[in-house]
């Protein structure tokens, strides 16, 4: 990726010179080839007005003297289909290729073959149209003859971003041609241009573009997110922000076809030229400035297309970055859910947090939390950690809840929800244990996965931090199989008899009710008598006696394993 963004910026260097496209354009294919793994092989046609057919002006690792006679009509072959339809294609099979090909008159087909300095014909390739808003000229197309591997949509968005800068170099040439007083304006908008590629280049955000973009014409300007959604504006908010998101639907981008920008009125006197944000393959958002022109000069309208283009390259690679990092976390969690000690715990733990923390997890429940994608958690993230002080918070998105490691000074993480709360009021939290090692984080994690199953097993009970476990979680903590010999050391004898579970059941409910037989009773929809009759019967087949204390906390610690194990059984019945 960092290969093509730096050959994009090379030919966009070359490209914002006086020199004719002619010029450049076999150094171009050089560029374009060497900076796409697969390609070995590529050519550039132009549309020839005179002669109504696409020519071959340049071309890497084709013969010259045959490839220079192709003349191809409109929806011949490969690159006539593509130049005719002004819809790229990205072919990663020699059948595909075969059939694509397969009207290309005789003389052209014996041109094409006979040029090929590798032996065979290729297996992989892209082609895309050379246009700019609606004005085609020519076709960029690559092959793969001897490479391993197929042609990737990186490597398409990246032959395309350049179809479109070459378009505009086009456009340019024609203009300059017609009218020398642009030459000016050309200059100016080489000068803009690169600035523009310089502010990506040199580690400047999207939105510092855009502030920059305001000081060139003096107008705001609004970058949107595909379905409408502000994601920046180059001054405070505005009305006009309504009446684009009201326009923007799935109706909206079909309109488009193959314009670059469109201009609106908003019944307010002033204009709205919106341009599209986007890649070869969907639209990632809308560049909008708003003035008071019906028109944009035509040199305004290539600087914002030029900037709407470095934007997308821009997201794509920020994209790229945040796949990278959900990576990096979701593996976090899943060594702290294999109750990880490893050397790699502790390096992606040392990461994000420093080695003198409180460390804890908690987990978020809200509906547009799990909703938003991972960029929106992002953006979410950064608000919280500039809002807390002495505290640095990750969030990490699963299917059904957020988890939030939390590093502190404290142990307290109060603080956080009540951030949190007043930014999505309504969030549920369960929090696990505060450590001081990352080789404990994981006991943070246990507890929250005992209390979500707990949870998730009782209904009557609603706990919410590793606290309201007490002394629970020390016994979660046993094996499966130290669980079951409690259980049955203390219930055996219950579970023997017929109506077990209808005892147990009393057993359990008469704790939880404190003891209360009548409290018990109407939990149950039983008479009285009856519990008192169940809670001697179990006193007789335990010989104990339910007034002393240390037969209480073994009964209910016993009855608490039995739900957990009954329960787990349950799970691994549904399971096999």
């Amino acid at each position: 990726m960092n290969q093509q963004w730096t050959a994009f910026n090379q030919i966009s260097k070359m490209l914002d010179t006086n020199q004719s496209i002619e010029l450049n354009v076999h150094k171009i294919i050089e560029i374009i080839v060497d900076s796409i793994p697969q390609a070995d092989a590529g050519f550039f046609l132009l549309w020839k007005d005179d002669l109504q057919c696409l020519t071959i002006d340049a071309a890497v690792n084709f013969q010259q003297q045959h490839y220079m006679n192709t003349r191809l009509k409109q929806n011949e072959g490969i690159s006539g289909k593509v130049y005719t339809s002004g819809q790229g294609v990205m072919l990663n099979s020699a059948a595909e290729i075969d059939y694509l090909m397969g009207n290309m008159r005789k003389p052209n087909k014996k041109y094409y073959l006979d040029s090929f300095v590798h032996y065979g014909e290729p297996k992989n390739c892209i082609s895309v149209p050379i246009e700019y808003n609606e004005e085609r000229f020519g076709v960029f197309t690559v092959d793969n003859f001897l490479n391993d591997g197929d042609f990737s949509m990186d490597d398409f968005n990246f032959l395309q971003a350049i179809a479109f800068q070459v378009a505009i170099a086009i456009r340019l040439s024609c203009d300059i041609q017609k009218s020398q007083q642009r030459t000016r304006d050309l200059e100016n908008s080489i000068t803009i241009h690169q600035k523009l590629n310089q502010h990506i280049l040199e580690g400047h955000s999207i939105e510092q573009l855009i502030l920059y973009l305001d000081t060139l014409t003096n107008d705001p300007y609004f970058l949107l997110n595909a379905v409408g959604n502000l994601e920046f504006s180059s001054r405070n908010f505005d009305r006009a922000l309504n009446f684009i998101s009201s326009l923007i639907d799935a109706n909206f981008h079909e309109n488009w076809k193959n314009q670059q920008y469109i201009s609106i009125y908003d019944g307010q006197n002033c204009y709205l030229h919106i341009f599209r944000v986007s890649s070869s393959v969907y639209i990632s958002g809308f560049l909008v400035i708003k003035t008071n022109k019906p028109h944009l000069p035509l040199m305004t309208q290539l600087t914002i297309t030029h900037a709407a283009s470095i934007i997308a390259m821009a997201q794509m690679k920020q994209r790229n970055s945040f796949e990278r990092e959900l990576q990096k976390r979701q593996s976090l969690l899943a060594l702290l859910t294999d109750y990880n000690q490893s050397i790699e715990l502790r390096t992606l733990c040392t990461y994000y947090f420093e080695t003198d923390r409180f460390l804890s997890i908690m987990t978020i429940e809200h509906h547009f939390l799990i909703s938003s994608d991972f960029t929106s958690l992002l953006n979410f993230e950064k608000r919280l950690n500039d809002t807390l002080s002495h505290t640095k918070i990750i969030l990490i998105p699963t299917k059904n809840r957020i988890y939030c490691i939390i590093g502190s000074t404290t142990k307290q993480n109060s603080t956080v929800q009540n951030v949190i709360n007043n930014f999505l009021p309504e969030c549920r939290f369960f929090t696990g244990r505060s450590v001081k090692s990352f080789d404990n984080l994981y006991l943070s994690y246990m507890d929250i996965e005992f209390i979500l199953f707990i949870n998730k097993i009782d209904n009557k009970i609603s706990y919410t931090s590793f606290k309201d476990l007490g002394v629970f979680r020390y016994l979660l903590q046993l094996s499966d199989d130290e669980k079951i010999i409690f259980v049955e050391d203390e219930l055996a004898l219950l579970m023997k008899e017929k109506n077990s579970r209808e005892l147990l059941d009393t057993l359990l409910t008469y704790f939880e009710h404190k003891k209360n037989a009548a409290l018990t009773a109407q939990y149950l929809h039983l008479h009285i008598n009856s519990i008192y009759y169940r809670l001697t019967q179990i006193e007789t087949l335990l010989q104990i006696d339910l007034a002393d204390f240390q037969n209480n906390i073994n009964l209910y610690s016993a009855l608490f394993l039995e739900k957990y194990v009954y329960h787990k059984k349950k799970q691994l019945h549904v399971i096999q």
